[in-house]
């Protein structure tokens, strides 16, 4: 939590000035329902520190662009590692987009950050992924495959490729998964 504060203190120090860092921390601590969990041990305060970072690397990334990339590119990773990959998708389309919408992002300098960002976030994301691949039996991997069958699109049931009787017996076949 105190990483998460002194991480948003920084990036509003960094876009508006040393007197602004403060001024975000109180906001974030005065925020209902904050202080009720902080102190629990919960996924959504790792995302939030992920998140924190990764505003803290948007908001270094036009003067400092490689430490601002691998800020960016980490905190991504933390959050996606601590609840999942939607939790990381807020700050990639607020990294995406801030080129439109301001031109003090519109540089050679913050486009090598998002390259480094990326390259970050893929490291450990995919390091674990493969990990948990490895030590997961193939119970999990149909798993697996029935949800990226599921969320892809378009959807793979239009190609064929996961819906052979073959496929949908072994899905049907555990119990985890329902229909």
């Amino acid at each position: 939590v105190v990483a998460t504060l002194l991480l948003l203190r920084d990036a509003a120090r960094e876009l508006n000035g040393r007197t602004a860092g403060a001024g975000a921390m109180m906001v974030l601590l005065g925020c209902l329902g904050f202080m009720v969990h902080a102190h629990e041990t919960l996924g959504e305060l790792g995302m939030l520190l992920g998140q924190a970072l990764a505003l803290h690397g948007l908001a270094l990334a036009p003067r400092k662009p490689h430490k601002g990339g691998i800020a960016l590119g980490l905190g991504i990773a933390i959050a996606w590692l601590s609840k999942g990959p939607l939790s990381a998708v807020a700050v990639s389309v607020v990294a995406l987009l801030l080129p439109l919408a301001s031109e003090h992002w519109r540089h050679r300098r913050y486009a090598v950050s998002i390259g480094e960002a990326l390259l970050a976030c893929a490291l450990p994301v995919g390091a674990w992924s493969w990990w948990a691949a490895t030590q997961a039996g193939p119970e999990t991997a149909l798993w697996y495959a029935r949800q990226w069958h599921e969320f892809s699109w378009p959807s793979a049931e239009r190609f064929g490729t996961l819906r052979s009787e073959e496929h949908t017996s072994e899905l049907q076949s555990h119990s985890f998964i329902s229909y």
